[in-house]
């Protein structure tokens, strides 16, 4: 209705001249735009909010942060997280480096160890030179590259039941991805400051399950 009021009260303008008609049509351009923009937003059912908060060297207490994790993840039970750290909510943890975790495994050995859980909490390094600094990988050729958390992905969507929950932590918003056949609920970007990147949560819904055929000479895959 008000843009409508608006739509019909800036046609009245038209007759002003041709720099205002100008002035104008650009302006109901940008209105339509706009109100796509919105309709699309809201038929995806996809919530993007953006918050400040203090960073931290421990993700998971971020205020922002931990407010989500708590309304997702609750009690934690039939959670994993490969790369837990400290302080994360869920039933089954795994650190490398230990932190108190349940398990101490390469974070994809970890996840191929697993079957079935309610949702995964993915917060690995988010650099190779991360990576490489804080943590000391099994197989560090490929850790912190590109296809090592392909791999982990993968294993993600072969675990996640049905249903179940991801929530992703990065630089990005790619999370597990459609392919594995993952939908975003929610993206949270936690902004830091002008001297450090955004914390991007994105939160995805298992909605179809999708075969993953193993790669040739997969020597990350294999037992010792």
């Amino acid at each position: 209705m008000k843009l409508a009021m608006i739509r019909a009260t800036l046609h009245l303008l038209l007759e002003l001249g041709e720099d205002a008609a100008f002035g104008v049509k650009m302006y109901l351009s940008l209105l339509s735009a706009k109100a796509k923009c919105l309709t699309q937003t809201e038929g995806s059912g996809m919530k993007i909010s953006r918050v400040w908060a203090m960073p931290s060297k421990w993700t998971f207490t971020v205020k922002p942060i931990a407010e989500l994790l708590g309304r997702y993840v609750g009690d934690g039970q039939g959670w994993a997280d490969p790369f837990a750290g400290e302080n994360s909510p869920a039933e089954l943890t795994n650190d490398i480096e230990g932190r108190g975790a349940r398990y101490q495994m390469d974070a994809l050995e970890f996840l191929k160890d697993r079957t079935f859980v309610t949702g995964v909490i993915f917060d690995p390094p988010y650099s190779v030179e991360q990576c490489l600094r804080r943590y000391t990988p099994k197989f560090k050729g490929t850790a912190g590259r590109a296809e090592y958390w392909a791999r982990c992905k993968d294993e993600i969507a072969r675990i996640v039941q049905p249903g179940g929950l991801t929530i992703s932590f990065c630089w990005d918003s790619t999370g597990i991805g459609k392919k594995r056949g993952f939908e975003i609920e929610e993206i949270l970007l936690v902004c830091h400051g002008a001297c450090h990147n955004d914390t991007i949560v994105t939160v995805e819904r298992h909605v179809k399950s999708v075969l993953v055929a193993p790669k040739p000479n997969d020597i990350i895959g294999e037992k010792e």
